[in-house]
């Protein structure tokens, strides 16, 4: 550490220069004149004694006094030490702050890693003129240092700078940021979000108990918005004490984050004869300082006194724990971020507090230390006497103590050694908070921790066993806790091992907290033999408290040459054998009586060694642990069985006792099924009677489907189901004080359904068949929801169908026996109903009742259950997930014609058959092509045979709708409206009306009021007219008029009845008769316009240039050889071209149609240049219009094509020119003009 004891004169000049320099663009001045040394001066707390030191007989005078002269006989200046709290280490740099007489301060920086400071001079001279620097600060970075003074004044260095800058709001003569008379004690970093340039939002503490905000930015930053350069007043502590007006300072400060919105403030403060106070505030919703102090109502806030008061109260922290320097010891605690949310108020979030006394620390002498530092797992303290001590704190005392004697030379004449008049003090390195330094006067050593966890867990474990619960034991040898809290040395050791324990009783709270240290202490080991150890000890612990079960488990996670599989299962298993070894249980009565009630320790233990077996693919080791582990579980069960015939234990605790062995056995072998032999088992199982439905279970697991159906379908009335019996007399689920236990046979149908469902489709499809009349008859409902689940998979309802027709056989069967017998009471063999219950011998009690079954009461558990919906439930289910088998259709059918609701029939048939006009179209394309001796491909096809359904519905003599329903869906509407007639007419109207033929609807409306008029008593004929009329009324004037319906009415009918209906047929024959003349007026109307159109185009002429040229090819009409078309829409377009045109947009008939007349044309005309007749004109005339007709009917550009081939890409054509001389109209006749020929057709000149 290159602090020498003195300055060349040269540098000492130089460095006052700069200081100056300093000062004077600060606007201070340096006086020359001595300063009158005041409190806060004196050194090392040493009131005056370094002044009577250098002013002794025989010493050079004052070097602050010198003159330039003397100082430049002696040559040199002297550099005092720096003063306690003047050094601080962040990020591998110690800062200092020095002084040299009164008129220089200085600044040091130096780079520990590297050996040497930013430059070659690693001086920083301060601003001469101004308080003492009383403090130096430097944040995690290292690049900020901020430097305090005790008149207020405040200096701040950036690691790029050279010049120190005063900062402003700091110092007596500025009254915007600090109180007067206030300077900063303490600085609380933001060490998530400080960088190089900016040290964001810092706390700072002052010696009057105040917090500022305050932001330290880099020269070569730019400042935001956010930054805070006037120191900001945010909170005043209530420091002071009764008696006194002054404030306590704040000594120690520090702030983090907690979460992502949290924030957390631990304030220390004290102060001579002031008590030591430690503030903790926290919030979970509030994340900056500034609110947390300012308006931080509802953050968590408390306040913990100490006792004595003491100067400067030390805060460290390291990692999450912290410690704090008193008067009587070392506060120290942990900062649990977790906890943090389930407590409600500040104190929670400290935990695992303490005050470790300093009669402890130091058994000779209770003095306090003058400084101390904290470690990962250490306490580090220095005496006056230059004595550090390192205290373990898990184990609270002092493990390690060193003497550091100091010798460094003043570089006085005198010789006097400063160490000797200084005190020295510990730092900590901000961003490693691991680093200790230790300093006094110029000498600075590096503490550096060497293993410094290596004995932690031993620490740690001895903690546990210090615990009141284990350390009151004893043992003839002296007990468990004192070996252990030696050399750890745990008796028989060569005997445990661990176990994954299937149940293991809750712990208190108490033992939650030791197992959580039990934890702690293992993670704290370096190695595997020590953490062997820890769970060694763990499990000797548990089996002395009487927890064998934990210890169990324990053991089982022991190596072993500590714990070997013999000795440790045989240890376990003595005590149930009646093998008195007070060595197998540790001499523990708790531990002797546990092992001797039960062999779950010893099951727990197996458990986990047969797992760590499977998981080693250790078959030998799993046959022989799962061989014991069943004979282990068996025993346990039928021991619970016996303890509940006894009177010592609660009947229903002891059977709840007995069904949580008999889950765990089924657990086991569950689980390790593939890992046992299972003939073996099997053998196990049979010798202790067990029975067939739990030998079931475990032979599905092992794969033997056929056999654990068998077993679980061969259950009888022997295997007995629990329920409750209420108050009342009625079954419940419940389980309440209130309800009484009892039992009563099952099945053991769910069981093998269950085993089915588990087992892979392929092996159990078989099963389902073969078995299906057991499973539907014992329980039909659970059977036909598997059946329906397994359907997707490939389940066949086709062969399953046998059996639900023999089900429902059996179930008419039952039904006639039943009626037959005339009884009327509810379902057979329903076993579950308390008035079949034989009660002889039950016991009564005002809030149960218990009820003794009488097995020859009760049906045998194979009955038969009589279920009239689960074989609907599963055809309707198959078929809504695609089922097409027309059997099962069929069968559907029938049963819903055997029930008395019409529903559920109508609703399936409404599905399922075709609607009306789907089945006439249908039947029309069966017609037809069985006229071609073709079969239909694209008719309507249902897996619903209508014929059967018709057929099975008209057979019962109800369900009409159905019937007519089907009628429907064959397409005969006319029987429908015969049926529905006699049933519903009202119905037979709407089908009537639902007809799309004329024909067919007037026959239907004939024979509708035909029914209507036979129907009733001729009483005067009056209710025939009526309902006839009625059904005039409901078909419509467009269907029947009053002459249809004449031949039903009575002979003999009055005239009035239907005179309205009369006059309405009158009526309307007279419009129609109007409307036929209106429409012979406007034919007429329309051929006299045609004649007169014909009249007019004979006549009609039209003007050409006589350079036209054809719309299409672009060639000069008149100079063409081929006639030409003119259209009135102005374009010219060649013939030859006009076909090319319109032939693609022509039908197949109309072009071979042109094609026949160009052919035949060119006959006629070559036959009239031949002959020169004037019949062949004629004929010539007649076919060039017809041909003009079909592709000259329109302008092919402006016209219908145009339109259709829009959808069409374009063609390159020739534009036909426009431009050229106007030679005049020219009139074209029906005679031939040069090249040209012009024809007069429909309306257009061609």
């Amino acid at each position: 550490w290159p602090i020498p004891s003195s300055l060349s004169l040269s540098t000492y000049q130089k460095l006052v220069k700069s200081s100056r320099q300093a000062g004077t663009s600060l606007d201070t001045s340096i006086e020359d004149n001595g300063e009158e040394v005041g409190e806060g001066q004196n050194y090392y707390g040493l009131s005056g004694l370094m002044s009577r030191v250098l002013n002794t007989s025989g010493a050079i005078q004052n070097v602050d006094d010198l003159t330039d002269d003397e100082a430049s006989v002696s040559g040199a200046r002297p550099l005092r030490p720096p003063l306690p709290r003047c050094v601080a280490a962040s990020n591998g740099w110690v800062v200092c702050a020095l002084e040299c007489g009164s008129l220089l301060r200085l600044v040091s920086r130096w780079n520990v890693r590297r050996g040497s400071s930013t430059s070659s001079d690693p001086w920083i001279p301060l601003p001469g003129a101004g308080g003492d620097i009383v403090h130096v600060f430097v944040d995690p970075t290292g690049c900020h240092t901020l430097l305090s003074a005790n008149n207020g004044e405040a200096y701040y260095l950036h690691s790029s700078s050279r010049a120190v800058q005063k900062l402003a709001g700091f110092g007596p003569n500025d009254t915007s940021g600090l109180t007067r008379g206030s300077y900063v004690t303490a600085v609380a970093w933001d060490k998530e979000r400080g960088t190089e340039g900016s040290t964001k939002s810092i706390l700072l503490g002052t010696n009057l108990g105040e917090l500022y905000e305050y932001t330290l930015i880099s020269p070569d930053a730019t400042k935001t918005e956010s930054d805070v350069t006037i120191p900001l007043l945010l909170h005043t502590l209530n420091t002071t004490q009764s008696g006194t007006d002054e404030m306590a300072a704040v000594t120690g400060l520090h702030f983090e984050r907690i979460g992502s919105s949290g924030m957390l403030i631990l304030i220390a403060t004290s102060g001579r004869h002031k008590r030591t106070r430690l503030y903790t505030l926290f919030s979970l919703q509030i994340d900056t300082v500034r609110s947390l102090l300012m308006d931080g109502d509802s953050a968590n806030r408390s306040l913990i006194e100490l006792p004595g008061s003491i100067d400067f109260a030390d805060l460290r922290l390291c990692n999450e724990h912290f410690a704090l320097r008193t008067a009587t010891g070392i506060y120290y605690g942990r900062i649990d971020n977790a906890a943090a949310t389930a407590t409600s108020g500040a104190g929670g979030i400290i935990v695992d507090a303490g005050i470790l006394p300093y009669d402890i620390i130091s058994r000779s002498s209770s003095s306090i230390p003058v400084s101390i530092a904290l470690t990962p797992h250490h306490l580090i303290t220095l005496s006056e006497s230059n004595e550090v001590r390192f205290i373990n704190r898990v184990a609270q005392k002092v493990i390690q103590k060193e003497r550091v004697d100091w010798i460094t030379s003043s570089g006085h004449s005198s010789g006097i050694d400063e160490s000797l008049l200084s005190v020295g003090e510990l730092m900590m390195d901000i961003r490693r908070p691991d680093q200790v330094w230790l300093r006094k006067g110029r000498a600075l050593v590096h503490i550096s921790s060497s293993c410094e966890d290596r004995d932690v867990w031993k620490f740690t474990l001895s903690k546990c066993l210090d615990m009141p619960s284990f350390s009151s034991l004893s043992s003839p040898r002296g007990g468990l806790a004192t070996a252990a809290r030696g050399s750890l040395a745990i008796p028989d050791l060569s005997r445990q091992t661990m176990s994954g324990a299937p149940t293991i009783p809750a712990l208190t709270e108490e033992e939650n907290a030791l197992e959580a240290m039990f934890e702690h202490a293992k993670t704290l080991c370096t190695n595997t033999t020590q953490r062997a150890v820890v769970t060694a000890v763990r499990a000797e612990y548990h089996l002395v408290q009487g927890r064998t079960e934990l210890a169990a488990k324990y053991l089982a996670q022991c190596p072993p040459p500590l714990a070997p599989f013999p000795d440790t299962s045989v240890r376990l298993a003595l005590p149930m054998l009646d093998i008195d070894d007070p060595q197998s249980y540790s001499y523990s009565q708790k531990a002797k009586k546990s092992l001797a009630s039960s062999n779950m320790a010893l099951i727990t233990y197996l458990s986990d060694k047969m797992r760590v077996a499977k998981m080693n693919d250790d078959g030998v080791v799993c046959t022989m642990i799962g061989a014991w582990l069943a004979e282990l579980y068996l025993n346990e069960r039928e021991r619970s069985a016996t303890s509940a015939l006894g009177l010592a234990s609660p009947r229903k605790n002891a059977r709840a006792l007995e069904a949580s062995h008999q889950f765990q056995l089924n657990q086991f072998l569950t689980n390790h099924v593939n890992s046992m032999d299972a003939k073996t088992i099997m053998r196990i199982l049979a010798s202790h009677d067990v029975s067939a439905n739990e030998c079931s279970s475990f032979a599905a697991s092992s794969g033997d489907v056929g056999t654990a159906v068998n077993a679980a379908l061969s259950v009888g009335s022997d295997e007995l189901v629990s329920f409750n019996i209420c108050p009342g007399g009625t079954l419940c689920g419940m389980n309440s004080s209130f309800c009484s236990l009892h039992n009563v046979p099952k099945n053991g149908v769910r069981d093998a359904l269950r085993i089915l469902k588990d087992a892979p489709f392929e092996t159990a499809e078989p099963f389902y068949y073969k078995y299906a009349p057991a499973l539907l008859s014992r329980a039909p409902t659970d059977s036909c929801k598997a059946f329906l689940s397994c359907y997707p998979q490939g389940l066949s309802p086709s062969k399953l169908l046998p059996f639900i027709m023999n089900y429902e056989s059996r179930r008419e069967e039952r039904r006639k026996t039943k009626h037959l017998r005339g009884k009327s009471e509810s379902k057979v063999n329903e076993p579950t109903e308390i008035e079949r219950l034989h009660v002889e011998g039950s016991k009564f009690s005002a809030d149960a009742v218990e009820v003794r079954i009488d097995r020859m009461t009760l049906t045998q558990a194979e009955s038969f259950i009589d279920d009239d919906s689960a074989v609907i439930k599963y055809l309707e289910g198959v078929i809504k997930i695609g089922c097409r088998s027309s059997a099962i259709y069929t069968y559907l059918v029938s049963l819903y014609a055997k029930m008395e609701d019409e529903e559920p029939l109508f609703r399936f048939l409404a599905i399922h058959v075709p609607a009306a006009a789907t089945a006439l179209e249908a039947n029309k394309k069966i017609l037809l092509s069985m006229e071609g001796n073709r079969f239909p491909t694209d008719s309507v096809s249902s897996p619903l045979d209508m014929s059967f359904a018709l057929r099975t519905v008209l057979g019962t003599g109800r369900h009409f709708r159905s019937a007519i329903k089907l009628y429907m869906g064959f397409g005969m509407r006319q029987q429908a409206v015969e049926l529905a007639l006699k049933v519903d007419p009202s119905l037979a109207r709407e089908l009537a009306r639902e007809s799309v033929d004329h024909d067919e609807q007037k026959r239907l409306w004939l024979m509708i009021a035909r029914n209507a008029a036979a129907g009733v008593d001729n009483r005067g004929g009056r209710d025939v007219v009526t309902n006839v009329v009625s059904v005039l009324r409901d078909c419509g004037p467009e269907v029947l008029s009053i002459e249809d319906v004449l031949p039903f009415l009575p002979d003999f009918a009055q005239i009035d009845q239907i005179k309205d209906e009369i006059c309405d047929a009158l009526t309307s024959y007279s419009s129609k008769i109007e409307g036929f003349l209106k429409e012979m007026n406007e034919c007429d109307q329309t051929c006299d316009g045609l004649r007169e159109e014909i009249r007019r185009l004979s006549t009609h002429r039209m003007q050409m240039k006589a350079d036209a040229r054809c719309a299409i090819t672009g060639i000069q009409v008149l100079d063409a050889a081929e006639p030409f078309y003119v259209f009135p829409s102005g374009y010219v377009i060649l013939e030859s071209a006009l076909k090319n045109e319109v032939l693609p947009f022509l039908n197949e008939k109309q072009r071979d149609r042109v094609t026949e007349l160009e052919k035949t044309l060119s006959e006629l005309r070559r036959e009239a240049i031949a002959t020169k007749a004037g019949a062949v004109e004629d004929q010539i005339d007649t076919f060039q219009s017809e041909l003009d007709g079909l592709i000259a009917a329109e302008c092919p550009l402006t016209g219908s094509m145009m339109v259709e081939s829009i959808d069409r890409g374009f063609e390159d054509c020739v534009e036909a020119d426009g431009s050229g001389f106007d030679a005049g109209p020219i009139a074209f006749t029906d005679s031939n003009v040069s090249t040209g020929q012009s024809r007069l057709f429909d309306g257009k000149i061609e």
